[in-house]
């Protein structure tokens, strides 16, 4: 809902099972920077998606700002509300947090579960929207 991908100067590729949540803006820039989320990712709330590529199974949390040419490795998560400066490399299975966002730890299996879970809520919240559509929702 509300969600702006705005193609208009760059490629933008969001990966199968992968949600945008509510009111997020991913732009990239002429000639630079596509914005390329992998699969199984999650985009928070009012993030900021900017010239970076997102690999699979990542947490993006609500209200991150991920500014341009930055990499988050697979199964990351980038907390709530975390500015990710430019050209950051988020190695693969780390929690980055904070004004600039920084390392806080590495991530486990149990975390990873938890990136995937996110991400198959989201799909199993649009099955129950458009079975609602059809008129066939929950009573």
């Amino acid at each position: 809902m509300n969600a702006v991908l705005r193609g208009d100067v760059s490629a933008i590729r969001v990966g199968a099972h992968s949600n945008v949540q509510d009111c997020p803006v991913l732009h990239g820039q002429r000639n630079l920077y596509p914005v390329i989320v992998g699969d199984w990712v999650t985009i928070g709330h009012n993030a900021t998606v900017h010239e970076c590529v997102v690999e699979d199974a990542v947490l993006v949390g609500i209200g991150v700002r991920i500014l341009n040419d930055c990499r988050l490795g697979g199964g990351s998560i980038l907390a709530a509300g975390a500015v990710l400066p430019e050209r950051t490399i988020v190695p693969p299975r780390t929690l980055r947090a904070g004004v600039p966002a920084r390392l806080r730890r590495e991530l486990n299996d149990a975390d990873r579960e938890l990136i995937l879970q996110h991400a198959r809520n989201y799909l199993e919240y649009t099955q129950a929207y458009l079975a609602e559509q059809d008129g066939n929702g929950p009573a």
